[in-house]
């Protein structure tokens, strides 16, 4: 069945250690000023569903364990002014046949001087999409996802992947922030939004390739999708830190727009260090378009052990625009570069043995 807690008042609604057999859905409710305190829940089995909403002036913070199951779609909702969550939540099991998984991660974060912070961990499993939403003013939200494989009875690798990832701040002087790490696993696109004035996002986003089976070669892993950034609001920030160890990055694509506005994107992909015979190429990055609008700022270096795809660098009247690229051991495709008035660009191509197109 279902276990539901409803936090309701303004006193203090603690919970010691509570022990559970699988349930279809885990919901905690914190009314308005409510407030629900709990140490671990723990499930000896599968979690369905996870749903948590907190009113104005609520609080919620626990931290849910499935041992030996798996968690459906967890969704955390932090809405009016001044409501908090830090909820945690951990898929874990041993097994050489099956996965111990997460499903979507959703936070929203509605309300003005409200923060929320979700983390999922599936320590032997995958997680599904990963989405933030903050749209109060000084409001905060922080996803965190992490998923390594496991490997079966042959050494094949089993799960470690996660899924899209948005996250998005739309509301004045608000923040929204991801950690997403896949071991043994890919990670799917990136898209980043952050629209609102005097805004701010940054993202971590970090793969780490694992041998395919036995023989060391390296299996389809460590992969991270597109990568967009969209910058848009008089003042708003955004960084984006994104490697791939032993795989590939895709496209990437940044557009600042808004004076004062100020990306700053470092992406790297390395390519496979372990022994046998690779499966795939790895340490490749996709073509990079970026567009920077009037009076706005981005700072770029992308770094790729294989090849990197070409560059297209668009400015516009008193743009500032650092863009570096490096390439080893494959090729570097062309840079074009166009300025508007008054606009500064800097940076280029750095290559060791990597062949190089025209800028």
């Amino acid at each position: 069945g279902s276990l539901t807690f409803n936090a309701v008042g303004t006193k203090n609604n603690t919970i010691d250690d509570v022990s559970v057999g699988s349930l279809t859905a885990l919901n905690v409710n914190a009314g308005t000023d409510g407030n629900f305190n709990a140490g671990n829940l723990n499930v000896a089995g599968d979690i369905g569903v996870m749903n948590v909403d907190v009113a104005a002036g609520g609080d919620a913070d626990f931290n849910t364990y499935a041992s030996g199951g798996n968690v459906g779609d967890v969704n955390v909702a932090v809405n009016g002014n001044g409501a908090v969550s830090d909820v945690y939540v951990d898929s874990d099991g041993s097994s050489n046949s099956r996965t111990f998984d997460i499903g979507n991660m959703t936070l929203t974060v509605n309300g003005d001087d409200t923060s929320g912070y979700l983390e999922g961990d599936a320590s032997s499993g995958s997680v599904g999409d990963v989405t933030a939403t903050v749209t109060g003013s000084d409001a905060s939200g922080v996803i965190s996802a992490y998923a390594s494989a496991g490997y079966d009875g042959a050494e094949n690798t089993l799960g470690g992947d996660i899924g899209n990832v948005l996250l998005e701040a739309t509301g004045t002087s608000s923040y929204v922030s991801g950690y997403i790490e896949a071991s043994g696993g890919n990670v799917g696109t990136i898209d980043m939004n952050v629209t609102g004035k005097d805004a701010e996002g940054s993202a971590y986003i970090y793969t780490y390739g694992f041998s395919a089976d036995a023989s060391g070669a390296q299996g389809d892993n460590g992969n991270i999708g597109n990568i967009a950034v969209n910058l848009n609001g008089e003042s708003a920030s955004a960084y984006v830190s994104a490697y791939a160890s032993s795989g590939n990055i895709g496209d990437i694509t940044i557009d600042a727009q808004g004076s004062g506005a100020w990306a700053v994107v470092s992406g790297g992909a390395s390519d496979w260090g372990g022994s046998g015979v690779s499966a795939g190429a790895s340490g490749d990055v996709g073509n990079i378009t970026i567009t920077v609008g009037d009076d706005a700022n981005v700072s770029a270096n992308i770094d790729g052990s294989g090849s990197v795809g070409n560059t297209v660098v668009t400015g516009g009247d008193n743009a500032d625009m650092y863009v570096n690229v490096s390439g080893y051991y494959g090729s570097v495709g062309d840079m074009t570069v166009t300025m508007g008035e008054d606009s500064y660009f800097s940076g280029g191509i750095d290559t060791d043995d990597a062949d190089v197109g025209s800028i």
